[in-house]
């Protein structure tokens, strides 16, 4: 099976019941942005956020009702709402909202896998497919929240995945924990940024995101990798590939909206601290003197 080819028919075993959803039959050319959503040179407001979303959404369900495959669905709603969009703020969250659809999908298959234990090899190569777009999707997400952080707020941007993901209470708990996880990586992110002794920070990319490198760090010792769990807990310390990789623990309740306070900032930079030194306490002693 291809990735392409699920849909919302395999979500927990049950076929998604289509004429449940409040989806109106409007023609797809009054479904188009209107033209005061391309001006590139303003940031977008919140009407133009929900505007626009209730728009792919719309389109999308009646898509979908119409029985057109995801495969076809997503390339469709891109070239309306993405490929024509100056706006780089509103074109990567209407890309957001798109990818949401299909997102929200690929992480209850990739539930299903996880709950059924041992997979054949077309399984597996199936559930690597499966990662890799809901890592591509959350880093879509984290760079939304990041430039939306004036207008989007966290409950806001949840709302507005929940709904794209299906309006189900399973939807808005993929939302909660997608936009908990960014928002915890932003979090970090901001403490590093005025973190005496880094000298630089920068988000990993996919591939190094998978093997679990969320941030890649450089500090007057050297280079280092952090993890971000979003849960409580203390700093984990170990080395990997002849640098330190710490985890760091943000529980999304030390978090309130999308912004760390400078009280959460400065504990997260204690953190890092206190992490880096118990991680070069435990160098390879052949491996210390290294840069």
């Amino acid at each position: 099976m291809s990735i392409d080819h699920i849909g919302p028919q395999q979500e927990a075993g049950n076929r998604v019941d289509y004429d449940s959803l409040r989806a109106e039959a409007t023609p797809f050319d009054e479904l188009k942005n209107p033209d005061h959503l391309r001006a590139a040179e303003r940031d977008p407001k919140i009407e133009d956020y929900e505007a626009v979303s209730q728009r792919i959404r719309s389109q999308a369900e009646y898509n979908m009702r119409r029985g057109v495959p995801m495969r076809e669905l997503i390339p469709e709603l891109k070239d309306t709402y993405c490929d024509g969009e100056d706006n780089q703020t509103l074109r990567s969250f209407n890309e957001l909202m798109i990818d949401t659809i299909a997102a929200s999908r690929y992480q209850t298959k990739l539930d299903q896998m996880n709950n059924a234990g041992t997979l054949n090899s077309h399984d597996t190569e199936l559930k690597k497919q499966l990662v890799y777009r809901r890592c591509e999707f959350n880093h879509l997400l984290r760079d939304v929240v990041a430039a939306g952080r004036d207008e989007l707020d966290r409950a806001t941007i949840s709302s507005f995945i929940g709904a794209a993901a299906g309006g189900t209470p399973r939807a808005f708990e993929f939302a909660h924990r997608a936009v908990d996880g960014v928002v915890s990586e932003l979090a970090v992110m901001d403490a590093l940024g005025t973190m005496p002794g880094v000298t630089f920070a920068q988000f990993a990319d996919i591939e190094s995101d998978l093997r679990g490198v969320d941030i890649a760090i450089k500090t007057v010792r050297g280079w280092a990798a952090i993890d971000v769990k979003t849960s409580a807990g203390r700093p984990e310390t170990r080395w990997q590939s002849d640098r330190p990789h710490l985890t760091i623990h943000v529980d999304p309740l030390r978090v309130e909206g999308s912004r760390p306070s400078d009280k959460i900032i400065k504990e997260l930079q204690s953190e890092i601290g206190n992490g880096l030194v118990e991680a070069y306490s435990k160098a390879p002693t052949q491996k210390s003197s290294r840069r």
